[in-house]
């Protein structure tokens, strides 16, 4: 069985579009790395991969640690690079 999971909340004043950024997690999204790996941990997973960005290792690492296993971050992982748009705001899009 293969089950995806989305990081939780980055770090963002604004809205951007934000691809292949690295952007840390917002206080709420560090706050929901706990829940979030003990949930996935419910699933019993025997591998770990993940986007090698610092959002998306920190919850595949949680994850991992509840289970004795190492996460492993590649960028073939990464959300698209959006180009120009990259880290600009919607509204300078």
């Amino acid at each position: 069985m293969l089950t995806f999971m989305r990081h939780p909340r980055i770090e963002t004043m604004v809205e951007r579009c934000i691809g292949q950024t690295n952007v840390d997690l917002s206080p709420e999204g560090r706050a929901a790395l706990i829940p979030l790996a003990e949930e996935a941990c419910r699933l019993r997973p025997d591998k770990i991969l993940c986007s090698d960005l610092q959002r998306c290792q920190l919850l595949a690492d949680a994850i991992a640690l509840r289970l004795g296993l190492l996460a492993e971050p590649d960028p073939i992982w990464r959300e698209v690079s959006f180009g120009t748009w990259e880290s600009r705001t919607w509204s300078e899009i």
